[in-house]
């Protein structure tokens, strides 16, 4: 996906997890500053996807020729 689309995607532990301050036992997937971060301890094939989708639907709020 991300040579498709551009968008980097980067499975990270716990040591990122605490980095990012996000809940390692429930935080699956996350975007921060145009990278989604996967969980590798919950983050399942569908959390990338989802992540993904929230990317898209902001690039067609953001631009009308989009809708």
């Amino acid at each position: 996906m991300k040579e498709k689309f551009g968008v980097p995607v980067e499975v990270i532990g716990s040591t990122e997890l605490a980095e990012f301050d996000e809940d390692i036992n429930t935080t699956k997937a996350f975007i921060r500053n145009g990278t989604i971060y996967l969980n590798s301890l919950v983050a399942k094939g569908d959390d990338a996807f989802h992540e993904y989708a929230h990317i898209f639907l902001g690039a067609m709020k953001a631009d009308p020729e989009l809708r």
